[in-house]
């Protein structure tokens, strides 16, 4: 079979660092997978039994385990799931939400007490976020790039661009556009004003929840005019144009309420 760059990608993502942990997640990956019946698919009603299995078989290993082994368990789960989700009906919702938790977990665990490079974390870890496809993090992922301290956000944000490029040479379009998302969302978390206008100049009017997130977050720190600039930057033509105008149209609203200042005193107040 030829590996396509979409296979060798999706493949480094879900296991491909696995070596270089202190521990290796693969010493969990097989039980894990056991629990996955071969052949069977899930309905719905079946998922909560599936749900008590898995989240069983955590609290079974994780009460005496040390941190490296903790850190193999939560992360061969992340992958596992993932792997299996093709064969779950999780229409209720509950092996999403048990995934949610033990992302949450994993990137809450003392790294200092793994004993993992942090570089080999985060690597591992953003391209699992980018090629995990069934928005079993979409949640949690605001809160992740929250925690992060200064020296790792910037880490990340090298990882994330690295990979936004990579991805896009090789016309894998919807991995570079979740790279991209992650970004803005990095940026958004971490307040990091200056990469706004330029990231959102990238996004363009095709991206309606990532534009809006960028400007909420401006919003928020009273970073005015920098909130209307990211909807000035990206408005033209575009999947979501009539509604980002919308939105832009809303957000000087609330701001001439907020500051009572007139329309023609706003540097934004044009067409």
């Amino acid at each position: 079979m030829i590996e396509t760059p979409r296979h060798q990608h999706n493949a480094r993502a879900m296991r491909g660092y696995w070596n270089k942990f202190p521990v290796s997640p693969l010493i969990f990956a097989s039980d894990l997978a056991a629990i996955f019946q071969t052949g069977k698919y899930y309905l719905e009603k079946e998922s909560f039994k599936l749900e008590g299995k898995l989240s069983s078989f955590l609290a079974k290993k994780e009460a005496r385990l040390d941190p490296p082994d903790q850190l193999a368990l939560y992360r061969a789960f992340l992958t596992v799931v993932v792997e299996n989700m093709n064969e779950v009906d999780d229409s209720y919702g509950v092996i999403g939400d048990l995934y949610g938790s033990t992302f949450e977990t994993y990137y809450q665990l003392d790294r200092s007490q793994t004993g993992i490079p942090q570089e080999v974390y985060f690597q591992d870890l953003i391209e699992l976020l980018i090629w995990e496809d069934y928005a079993l993090t979409y949640q949690n992922k605001p809160d992740f790039f929250t925690s992060l301290s200064e020296a790792e956000s910037i880490l990340v944000e090298e990882i994330l661009i690295q990979q936004r490029r990579e991805l896009n040479d090789l016309e894998l379009d919807y991995q570079s556009q979740a790279a991209l998302t992650m970004l803005g969302m990095l940026y958004a978390e971490q307040a990091m004003f200056d990469r706004f206008i330029p990231i959102a100049k990238e996004m363009g009017a095709n991206a309606l929840r990532r534009i809006s997130a960028l400007a909420a977050a401006a919003e928020k720190h009273k970073q005015y005019d920098l909130a209307v600039g990211v909807y000035e930057t990206c408005l033209g033509p575009g999947m979501h144009e009539d509604f980002l105008r919308k939105e832009y149209e809303k957000l000087k609203e609330r701001i001439q309420k907020v500051t009572k200042k007139s329309p023609k005193l706003l540097f934004w107040n044009r067409r």
